[in-house]
């Protein structure tokens, strides 16, 4: 049993042949201008892949040909769990489900109508709140506590989730060895790493690019982690029209052009959204 999912798709700003178009010009730009990678052992990674990269700079020039052998070494099913299996979900063909998200740093105060910091609590009441409604399918913490150090803030804030809502949690971590942590934590609930990886309960979001094609070296050494224990991790890329992207839909939308589920060699997932 699964939750239930909309059909996407239906809501079209683009026509096919602009989608192709869009998407042409996105493996142009990969295998013309390049990305700038800014950290060794992400550069090694585009190496063994097929990648070419000048002898004295950081740009990863990435050909069409690796990109679509890639994209056909899609899996066309992903699986995201819930502790109650109810509120499993699946992602396959134009499937949609509803989230929460956000990282506010204030809460509106129900009693006092004043906005304030949030708190762990917070966290915790909106996970409850999360797995009373309906239309909302997995919970992204909205508000991040600001009454916890930050050292300790990603095992709290996945505990304060995971114990309050029987529907999947996702969400981000600061230093790469907290990964491992959470993944302990989840593999407490799951019952082991092993049943977590076949079950994932939680998953792990990256904004891992800096607009215009570049790499976050400091969240990218995070993707790399949560790869290696191959955990499903959400790459989001969040450019701003006119701002640090293109002001046209087409123009922001061309340098991720190719946005379809990965499976590492190793057997781990990533997936992406925009």
């Amino acid at each position: 049993m699964v939750r239930e999912s909309f059909e996407g798709g239906q809501l079209k700003f683009l026509s096919p042949e602009e989608i192709e178009r869009i998407h042409q010009t996105s493996l142009k730009i990969l295998e013309e201008g390049g990305v700038k990678v800014p950290l060794s052992e992400a550069m090694e990674v585009y190496r063994k892949g097929g990648a070419r990269i000048g002898p004295d700079d950081q740009v990863v020039k990435i050909p069409a040909k690796m990109v679509e052998e890639a994209l056909k070494t899609a899996p066309p099913r992903i699986l995201l769990c819930g502790r109650d299996p109810a509120n499993d979900l699946i992602l396959e063909n134009r499937k949609v489900y509803a989230g929460t998200g956000g990282a506010e740093i204030h809460t509106l105060d129900l009693e006092t109508k004043k906005l304030r910091m949030a708190t762990l609590k917070d966290v915790a009441d909106l996970a409850r709140l999360v797995d009373g409604l309906r239309y909302i399918d997995f919970y992204i913490r909205p508000v991040e506590a600001q009454d916890v150090p930050l050292e300790k803030l990603d095992i709290n804030k996945y505990y304060a989730s995971l114990v309050n809502t029987g529907k999947h949690v996702m969400g981000n971590v600061y230093f790469p060895e907290k990964v491992k942590e959470v993944m302990s934590l989840g593999a407490m609930i799951a019952g082991s790493e092993k049943e977590l990886r076949q079950r994932p309960i939680l998953s792990f979001i990256t904004s891992w690019m800096l607009s215009p094609l570049t790499l976050n070296p400091d969240v990218t050494r995070i993707l790399l982690e949560i790869v290696k224990q191959r955990m499903p991790v959400a790459l989001s890329s969040v450019a701003i029209l006119g701002f640090s992207s293109p002001v046209t839909l087409a123009g922001n939308l061309t340098p991720y052009g190719f946005r379809r589920n990965v499976t590492q060699e190793d057997g781990s997932c990533i997936f992406s959204f925009h």
